[in-house]
This record gives C-alpha cells, sequence and structure tokens, in this order.
C-alpha cells in the first residue's frame, strides 16, 4: 500500500503454520502483552497491534494470516483502515 510518502507492506498467507503461532498471542492477552502486542479488533475479529512499529498480526477465518508491515509515516488509524480495505467476503469465501 502507498499514498503519497506513507506505505506499508500488506502479506496474505493462506493456511500457514504462522497461524498457530499466532493465534496463542491472540488468544492470550498476557502473553501478548509481554511481547507488546496489545489486542484491537477490525470487522469483529480480534487482531495484535504493535504500537512500536505500528504493525498488524491477525487470523481472518481461521485460514488467513495476514500481517501488515513496515510501515512508514503511517498512525495506528491509518494501519487499521488499510486492514478495514482489506475485501473479507472475497477472502471468507476463498476455496
Amino acid at each position: 500500500y502507498t499514498n503519497g510518502n506513507a506505505r506499508c507492506r500488506v502479506q496474505l498467507a493462506l493456511d500457514s503454520p504462522l497461524m498457530a503461532q499466532f493465534g496463542s498471542y491472540i488468544n492470550n492477552p498476557q502473553m501478548a502483552s509481554a511481547m507488546g502486542l496489545q489486542t484491537r479488533r477490525v470487522n469483529g475479529t480480534k487482531l495484535m497491534f504493535k504500537e512500536k512499529d505500528q504493525s498488524v498480526i491477525m487470523i481472518y477465518n481461521n485460514r488467513f494470516f495476514i500481517q501488515i508491515s513496515n510501515t512508514r509515516n503511517l498512525n495506528e488509524q491509518q494501519v487499521l483502515e488499510v486492514l478495514k480495505g482489506l475485501n473479507f467476503e472475497v477472502l471468507k469465501n476463498f476455496k
């Protein structure tokens, strides 16, 4: 994603082994907090937000590992807006 001098990398992986690892962080707030992650919700789905580098880790529909990283000149609200811009209906129906 690029908008002027603001940019970030959006990565999606289907049925990734990383989901098990990060799923434990998402479901355990104490573990997430120890890693500097904070829980947020987008479209009713929990995600982990790391304020230090404005990055996001999310597992959607128990199949998609979504990560937003390498954020430059974006604040938390803008990063979450990028995530909201993904077409979750297409992902939900992906086979």
